[in-house]
Parts: C-alpha cells; sequence; structure tokens
C-alpha cells in the first residue's frame, strides 16, 4: 500500500522544518526565505489536495451558468454560434450535475469494503475444499494484479522501480476500464 498524498507531503514538510532548513547557513536568508515559501505552500498542499476535484467542478459549473446567462441574455443574432454553445452546455450536464463523494467518504467506504473482502477471503480459504481455496486465490491473484501496479506507478517517479519504463503510466491505469478482469 502506497503512503497517501497528506502522509507524504506532511513526511517532506517535517524533514525541511527539522533538518534541511536548520542545515541552511544563517548567511543565506535568500535561501532560507525560499525554503520557508516552500514549507507555506507544502501546508497548503495539505489542507487542500482533497479539495482540487471540487475545486474544479465548482469553478467549471460557474463557467456554466455564467456561459448560460451570456446565452440568454444576447439575442440569438448578437451569438456567432448559438448551437455550438447550447452543444457544449448539454455536454458538460452529466459530468457537472453527478454529485461526487467527498475523499474522505471514499476512504472509509474504501476501508470498509476492503475489510469485507478480507473477511470473505480468509472464511473461503478456511474452507477444506481444495476447488474453493483454488478459486478464490485465483480470484484474489486477478483483482491484486492491477491494484498492485496502480501502486507501483503512483510511487514510480520516485526511483526506487529497477524497470520504471516497463510500468504503465499512472494516468493510463486510472482511465482503463476495470483493468480487464
Amino acid at each position: 500500500m502506497q503512503p497517501d498524498t497528506e502522509t507524504r507531503l506532511k513526511a517532506m514538510l517535517r524533514s525541511l522544518q527539522d533538518v534541511i532548513i536548520p542545515a541552511i547557513a544563517a548567511d543565506k536568508r535568500l535561501a532560507v526565505d525560499q525554503a520557508n515559501i516552500v514549507v507555506a505552500n507544502i501546508a497548503m498542499l495539505i489542507e487542500q489536495h482533497d479539495m482540487q476535484l471540487h475545486y474544479l467542478i465548482a469553478e467549471l459549473r460557474d463557467y456554466r451558468a455564467f456561459l448560460q446567462a451570456l446565452l440568454d441574455y444576447s439575442e440569438v443574432s448578437a451569438c456567432q454560434d448559438v448551437q455550438k454553445t447550447q452543444a457544449l452546455l448539454a455536454d458538460l450536464a452529466p459530468a457537472l450535475d453527478t454529485e461526487l463523494p467527498l475523499p474522505d467518504q471514499l476512504a472509509q467506504a474504501l476501508t470498509t469494503v476492503k475489510t469485507t473482502v478480507d473477511e470473505q477471503v480468509r472464511q473461503l480459504l478456511d474452507s477444506s475444499d481444495p476447488k474453493t481455496v483454488a478459486a478464490v486465490t485465483r480470484l484474489t491473484f486477478r483483482y491484486a494484479r492491477p491494484q498492485l501496479l496502480r501502486e507501483r506507478a503512483w510511487v514510480a517517479k520516485a526511483g526506487f522501480e529497477l524497470e520504471p519504463e516497463k510500468i504503465p503510466s499512472l494516468e493510463d491505469l486510472l482511465s482503463s476500464e476495470s483493468d480487464q478482469r
């Protein structure tokens, strides 16, 4: 399991504050000032990283409403491409009219599902039926492979992967449909 974003940011912040900044020579004021700017930005990221998607959605919803208001205000003849604008507004509706869960809600749901899966797997593996054990083992590996690949891609740029070029990009892994189980 990879450390979550907040844990990683807090570790970097602690390293900067406890090790790096104190090691900068006192006469290097610009370096200290720049390091403190980095500290402030990391602190902001810790507070805001879970809100990024919701921020973008709120901004896009506002711009959609603004565009609709402009379209409503303008005389039809004044708008150069009314149909194109109406099509854009229609295309935005499905994505923006969906309520997204907050990251904490997703994390809690994921923890609950993982715990339930773990309990089910343990119960089924405790079975004395070799066919059940074999089937559950195959299922476990089938669903573990894409997760392990996602986790490796998540931290690939840290430099620990021996052959990072063999790992698909995180973007590709997250955008693919259920990893063809």
